[in-house]
């Protein structure tokens, strides 16, 4: 399992990281955003 963390400026840095995990590696990712909590994630609809 690996747990990765960013705040809103860092999604593009996390899909950068993610597009470049080959395909049945065998690990578990758990993302984790850190926002203001007046801000509209979108992070569901990245994914």
């Amino acid at each position: 399992m690996v747990g990765l963390g960013a705040s809103a400026g860092g999604l593009e840095a996390l899909e950068q990281f993610l597009r470049q995990v080959p395909a049945g590696c065998g690990m578990a990712f758990v993302i984790i955003q850190h926002l203001d909590p007046t801000h509209k994630g979108i992070m569901a609809e990245l994914l």
